[in-house]
């Protein structure tokens, strides 16, 4: 009997994984997760934290970083539907690297500000037809950045 459990739990073990996910009602977005999460798979969308369970390997680094306690502990067992942020403005990778890198989904022709903490603009651009741009982070410091658009915004942060 004890076997039988044993094997069942080593094949759920396989199947699922713990990954963290935002409690949006305490989240304030502030950012501190995205900066330290090593992984990269914590964006700012919508004002709120969002972690791609995808991309989350259950490390909890980022619960260490919340100021809320807004970020708990599930078992993963693959995408669900809607889970997903809303689209819009988004890295193509998180966090950055010193030098450019470039923003998805802005409205084509959109001007696109990126601004440090204390909301001084520290790069621009205006995005192509396709709604990407590129922005050049080799002269600023690791550290959380807001990336801003006429539509949305999002948080990126260098490392």
């Amino acid at each position: 009997m004890r076997f039988a459990a044993t094997v069942t739990f080593i094949a759920l073990a396989l199947l699922l994984k713990w990954v963290y996910q935002v409690d949006k009602a305490k989240c304030n977005g502030c950012g501190n997760c995205v900066y330290f999460c090593p992984q990269g798979a914590i964006t700012i969308a919508g004002g709120d934290a969002w972690i791609d369970p995808e991309l989350c390997d259950g490390c909890g680094t980022c619960v260490n970083y919340c100021p809320r306690d807004a970020i708990y502990r599930v078992w993963y067992t693959g995408v669900e539907e809607g889970e997903a942020p809303a689209e819009g403005l988004r890295p193509e990778v998180n966090p950055i690297g010193s030098g450019p890198f470039t923003i998805l989904g802005a409205g084509p022709g959109s001007e696109v500000l990126m601004l440090d903490r204390a909301g001084r603009i520290v790069a621009a651009g205006t995005a192509s037809a396709e709604g990407t741009v590129e922005l050049d982070a080799s002269s600023l410091p690791a550290g959380c950045y807001r990336v801003v658009s006429e539509e949305n915004s999002v948080t990126v942060s260098i490392i």
